[in-house]
């Protein structure tokens, strides 16, 4: 795994630290599917304490990130509340071009450029084949049907909490037959 900063420098070793910190954000490998779900769980009781004896473990720092995400959240509440005609008609979409706006524009912009300096063609799909890239990110999808289901509710609470949750759904979805939220910021499989 490579963690870079909002500059784009590799921080994995800032972030992992060293191989005892590795060895327990990353659980021993076992058979395939089972290693997801351990990843999934995160890290036992045990595990955690040791964890939280490192300096560069703040889990709060994560959580504070996602200020900017619920922001965002509210924002679109407010516009539905105002419009009210989205959330009878094209919620799903509506909520989908924000998803895509907040959380992949930038990555997109970036790819191309860097595609097209590294003298591959030009990324520019049609409509239907864009429509079809999006589709093809399976966690994005679920992302997209959990908050259009929240966004259905015009007094649904957005908390960093909440986005966490919504962010471990969206990647348990693909390693799971069944995810259930056990209690916030909990999923298990």
């Amino acid at each position: 795994m490579k963690i870079v900063d909002a500059d784009g420098r590799d921080s994995s070793a800032a972030v992992l630290g060293g191989d005892d910190r590795r060895r327990l954000l990353r659980p021993p490998p076992t058979h395939g599917v089972e290693v997801e779900r351990q990843r999934l769980r995160g890290p036992s009781d045990e595990e955690l304490l040791e964890l939280r004896k490192d300096p560069n473990y703040r889990p709060a720092v994560a959580i504070a990130s996602h200020q900017s995400r619920v922001e965002w959240e509210i924002d679109a509440q407010r516009v539905l509340n105002n419009d009210p005609k989205w959330r009878r008609g094209r919620l799903r979409d509506f909520v989908a071009a924000r998803e895509f706006v907040h959380e992949w524009n930038d990555m997109l912009a970036r790819m191309r450029v860097e595609g097209v300096r590294s003298g591959l063609p030009a990324f520019e799909p049609g409509q239907d084949k864009f429509r079809s890239f999006l589709s093809s990110m399976p966690h994005t999808q679920v992302a997209v049907s959990i908050k259009t289901q929240k966004y259905k509710n015009p007094r649904h609470t957005w908390t960093p909490n909440g986005i966490s949750d919504i962010d471990a759904m969206s990647v348990a979805y693909a390693y799971c037959e069944a995810v259930f939220p056990t209690r916030p910021s909990v999923t298990r499989c």
